[in-house]
């Protein structure tokens, strides 16, 4: 679910007080280590009714599960990211040096530009305060007397603490590797366990269109008009496709069956090799071949 409208909200107040007892996400392992089950975080889920309209101004409801999940790696990223700005931010803010004579306003400027560099400022609050000091001193050179005018010179001294705002700092870390996923599938269909493992694996199905979007097989830019040869050109795109993932499946299966790789498929490093290969750098070798 993107991260606006009231999902930031929602996420946040199921995270940090969870309707439910989150359970652990122990996917089954995988071909490489076939002895080892792999605990990638925890979640849980909430059921949402959600309002839909037509064009035609006709209200319906329908189901989903809003799927709440945190990946344990993703989650030590975001911390070591957030601790690592927050201590540059504090670093820069101990050696900030302003010109002489700078007032507070100008030196909140420079703070706030600061933290926002980093984007620490709900995590570390700074006081800025400002001390005046009046001097009287004589309007003129040499030895002051009773009808020597005497002017007034304000001197401001500006100063700053940098201190943690360490409960929002615990939100903030504590939030750290969770998103929602939705779906409209049942629990018999797909379990919390089942969905995670779906997503995880969706990598493979935007591989594939990514070949239409820019890749080897682009559908774009069309210059057809009739939508039956749109239609045509689309299915022979399809069928292209399931050719060149079927291809590049059962090389990597035949590869990680064997324990294998494969060299000379990447230009300019021949050496280089692989048990991945994909289906256009292996057609790629054949066309040399036969060259």
């Amino acid at each position: 679910m993107p991260l606006t409208g009231e999902v930031p909200e929602l996420l946040r107040a199921w995270v940090l007080h969870p309707p439910v007892v989150p359970q652990p996400l122990v996917l089954p392992p995988t071909r490489d280590d076939p002895a080892t089950l792999r605990d990638v975080g925890k979640g849980f889920e909430v059921p949402r009714l959600i309002d839909g309209q037509t064009t035609t101004d006709v209200s319906f409801q329908w189901s989903e599960r809003w799927l709440v999940m945190q990946s344990t790696a993703w989650a030590k990223r975001q911390q070591h990211a957030i601790l690592a700005r927050l201590t540059r931010a504090e670093a820069d803010l101990v050696r900030l040096r302003m010109k002489k004579g700078a007032r507070a306003d100008a030196v909140r400027e420079r703070i706030d530009s600061l933290r926002k560099r980093y984007d620490v400022a709900a995590w570390l609050e700074v006081t800025v305060t400002e001390t005046a000091t009046v001097q009287r001193r004589s309007g003129r050179k040499g030895r002051p007397s009773a009808t020597t005018p005497v002017e007034e010179v304000t001197t401001y001294q500006v100063q700053w603490t940098v201190q943690r705002n360490e409960a929002a700092l615990a939100d903030a870390l504590t939030l750290a590797g969770w998103r929602i996923y939705g779906t409209n599938s049942t629990p018999d269909d797909v379990s919390l366990v089942q969905a995670t493992a779906l997503y995880r694996e969706e990598w493979t199905v935007e591989h594939g269109v990514h070949r239409w979007k820019g890749g080897h097989l682009p559908a774009l830019p069309l210059f057809l008009h009739i939508a039956w040869r749109i239609r045509g050109l689309m299915l022979r795109l399809r069928i292209a496709l399931q050719v060149l993932a079927l291809l590049e499946w059962q090389a990597r299966r035949t590869l990680a069956a064997e324990q294998a790789t494969v060299a000379g498929l990447v230009p300019g490093n021949p050496k280089m090799a692989t048990a991945h290969p994909t289906a256009e750098r292996l057609l790629a070798m054949f066309t040399v071949s036969s060259q």
